[in-house]
C-alpha cells in the first residue's frame, strides 16, 4: 500500500490485491473529500488485472489522478458526506 496522497481536496492511497491466481489488481481506496472523512472508506477497483503486482499499482495511481483531474471521482463518491465548496488547494 501506498502513503497517503492529497490532490485538489480528495486524500486516497493506492494498493494492490493479489487474486490468487497469479494476477493483481490495483485499487484506489479514497477516505476524505475536501478536507472531510468519508463515512466509510471508498474502494475503486481498476478495471484490468495485471501480471505483475507493480504495473496494478501503476494502474491504479494513473487512474486515481485521471479521476481527479477530469472530477469524474465525485460520481464515485457519496454525496451525503460534505457540503460541496470550492477547492483551493493546489497540491500535486
Amino acid at each position: 500500500m501506498t502513503g497517503k496522497h492529497q490532490i485538489k481536496g480528495y486524500e486516497y492511497q493506492v494498493c494492490v490485491h493479489s487474486s490468487g491466481e497469479g494476477s493483481y489488481l490495483g485499487v484506489i481506496l479514497v477516505s476524505s473529500r475536501n478536507g472531510v472523512t468519508l463515512p466509510r472508506i471508498v474502494e475503486i477497483p481498476t478495471l484490468t488485472h495485471f501480471r505483475a503486482e507493480r504495473a496494478a499499482q501503476i494502474e491504479a495511481e494513473a487512474l486515481a489522478l485521471e479521476l481527479i483531474h477530469t472530477g469524474a471521482i465525485d460520481a464515485l463518491l457519496p454525496l451525503a458526506d460534505t457540503t460541496l465548496r470550492p477547492v483551493t488547494s493546489t497540491d500535486t
